[in-house]
């Protein structure tokens, strides 16, 4: 990567037609910013998770739990990932083990499908021979916590981990590991720990960092793995403002420490308006790998370049050293925005470089 710029990050959706033009467009607006491209999520995966639901409500083990009323305040237009007009949580049916649930994910299937568009669109030259394709996969508890019965998680969990396991598995194994990259959204688990979620275990904190760790462990060694932690993006608001980065340290740190391997980058919001010093302060308190790169989401289409330039400014106060990218997925967004947004990724790397070497 160029010098001349800081590292990007896409998170993942981008609201484009297809993977091949997310591919192509992003290819041409970052080149030289960015190490890894997601496909964009597109179509039906538009939503993040919400595209697994369908597959729960056909699966021969799981049936609507009646006795649980419908979530509040989340509807489709919202663009959040539950449909509250018609959805009720699923429970596993009465007198099925966890070890007789059989679950399709599906995101093998998607993956490997985008990676040919994605080899094809580099062996043209169109994205550098060292940028890797990123797979975006949930974690089984994001699953649970928006579609599932809490009286069906213990049997739940270890399915969907099997599950999500599998597909992994049959990713790396039908993409080259120098060319892969996976990424683990880490956002139900954050709200869990703002006490919006009941926890699977009581304790949380263990809970956390022994599941997301042990998924990190499953990417092979020669495959890069991150982490995205996330505050959520219904209507382009978080679920919760996050006092502060307290959390997502903790987050960052615990699993970190929690893996046997080494994470490649972690990603946190920054909401628009923290520019004052106590949201960054316990970034002071990051213990990450010295190869692990963070990105911050201070990027925001809504006050463009200036806005970024304080963000940065004021979170350079506590680390010298990150990448930049928005809060979460672009979408939700319109797909006319998409363009102006990447242009405004490359200014603000291009930024953030001139004034770290200015700052020198």
């Amino acid at each position: 990567m160029s010098q001349s710029f800081y590292p990007v990050h896409l998170v993942g959706s981008v609201p484009l037609v297809d993977a091949a033009s997310v591919f192509e467009m992003v290819g041409e607006i970052l080149n030289g910013c960015i190490s890894r491209i997601p496909d964009g999520e597109t179509g039906e995966r538009s939503n993040w998770i919400a595209w697994q639901l369908p597959l729960l409500k056909l699966n021969p083990a799981l049936e609507p739990d009646r006795s649980k009323a419908a979530p509040t305040h989340e509807t489709a237009s919202d663009g959040a990932a539950v449909d509250a007009s018609d959805f009720r949580f699923l429970k596993v049916k009465t007198g099925i083990d966890q070890a007789e649930i059989k679950l399709e994910t599906e995101y093998a299937k998607q993956a490997i499908a985008s990676f040919e568009a994605f080899a094809e669109i580099q062996a043209g030259g169109k994205i550098p021979a060292d940028v890797r394709f990123q797979v975006s996969l949930p974690t089984p508890y994001a699953i649970a916590s928006l579609y599932i019965s809490p009286d069906s998680w213990p049997q739940f969990l270890p399915a969907y981990e099997r599950a999500i396991r599998r597909d992994l598995a049959q990713i790396a194994a039908r993409i080259p590991h120098e060319m892969l990259a996976i990424q683990w959204d880490v956002c139900m688990e954050v709200m869990a720990w703002e006490g919006q979620l009941p926890s699977p275990e009581p304790d949380l904190a263990g809970f956390t960092f022994r599941s997301i760790g042990a998924l990190c462990d499953a990417v092979p060694a020669d495959v890069e793995v991150g982490l995205h932690l996330c505050y959520g993006d219904p209507g382009h608001k978080h679920i919760v403002e996050p006092k502060n980065s307290e959390i997502l340290v903790a987050l960052a740190n615990g699993i970190s420490a929690s893996t046997d391997r080494v994470l490649n980058w972690i990603h946190m919001p920054v909401p628009r308006e923290r520019v004052d010093d106590d949201y960054y302060a316990a970034l002071g308190n990051l213990a990450l790998d010295s190869e692990c790169t963070l990105f911050l989401g201070l990027v925001h289409f809504t006050d463009s370049d200036h806005g970024a330039s304080a963000r940065i400014a004021s979170a350079r106060k506590v680390v010298t050293e990150f990448g930049i990218a928005t809060e979460c997925g672009f979408g939700r967004r319109p797909a006319d925005t998409v363009a102006p947004l990447l242009e405004l990724h490359r200014r603000c790397s291009k930024l953030a470089a001139t004034s770290a070497e200015e700052g020198r």
